[in-house]
């Protein structure tokens, strides 16, 4: 599992302002969870990391272990021509990975979003017995959460709405 923690100065300034307004701020930060939710799933979507950089391409040896599995085992057979040649999906083999990114817990203060899978930091950041590349898909640089100017503008957007009901 992988545990970032968000320490965007605009967002907590934000949330400090509506906290002084509502007593339970978990409405707010559910619907915060929900948006980096549907934003990290985009990834897999787009095929690239939160700051739109592309993940790196499937290694040949993936390829074609993907495309002899769907052949039934066998190569040399059109079926696995095609599956070797067509598009393959990064990070989608079953859609495991991707369907497993959820709001895990959301408490009076914090809201945590992450996956499920034990796998998911292998593929976030790279490495493995198989040497898997990085692929991104957490807003994490460098060890750190960093969200994206259009991630923090849309939990800022969510924040301000709460402000504006609370009224």
């Amino acid at each position: 599992m992988i545990d970032v923690t968000i320490d965007d100065q605009q967002v907590r300034a934000a949330l400090s302002r509506l906290s002084e307004r509502v007593d339970d701020l978990r409405p707010v930060l559910s619907d915060i969870g929900q948006e980096l939710v549907t934003r990290i799933v985009g990834t897999f979507e787009r095929e690239a990391d939160p700051w739109g950089k592309p993940w790196q391409p499937h290694a040949q040896s993936t390829r074609r272990a993907r495309a002899r599995r769907a052949a039934g085992g066998k190569t040399g057979t059109k079926r696995y021509q095609r599956a070797l040649f067509g598009a393959m999906r990064l990070l989608q083999d079953t859609g495991a990975l991707r369907s497993s990114i959820e709001v895990q817990s959301v408490s009076p203060d914090q809201v945590t979003v992450g996956s499920r899978m034990a796998y998911a930091a292998v593929h976030q950041f790279g490495g493995g017995r198989s040497r898997v590349p990085a692929r991104a898909f957490f807003p994490v640089r460098d060890g750190r959460a960093d969200l994206p100017a259009s991630w923090a503008q849309a939990i800022m957007d969510i924040a301000q709405r709460h402000l504006q009901e609370a009224l």
